[in-house]
């Protein structure tokens, strides 16, 4: 008997649900699990986004969060959470939140 992978022939609506339960990071990953997964983590509506370690780190991930609040349908946005344990941007963040709500 084949293994079937269920998850998949969930509707993106499930699947999504899912996902916000994941970090930000987690979820984005899990798009290079298949074609049919790639754009699933855009319609996650939490974003839990924690920007802690090296400095070229947390500067990669503000430009992801940049990119990331174009890409999200923010509107649909339910709960917002950054964590900062560096310098960052304050200009960006104030943008990010201003996306988030």
């Amino acid at each position: 008997m084949e293994d079937a992978d269920r998850i998949s022939n969930l509707p993106d609506a499930i699947i999504s649900r899912i996902l916000s339960f994941l970090p930000t990071k987690e979820a984005v990953r899990t798009s290079i699990l298949s074609t049919r997964w790639r754009y699933l983590f855009a319609l996650v509506t939490t974003l839990d986004i924690k920007l802690d370690g090296k400095s070229s780190i947390v500067k990669s991930s503000e430009s992801f969060l940049d990119t990331a609040m174009f890409v999200y349908n923010t509107t649909s946005i339910e709960k917002f959470r950054l964590e900062c344990w560096q310098d960052v941007d304050s200009s960006r963040v104030c943008r990010w939140i201003s996306a988030a709500f």
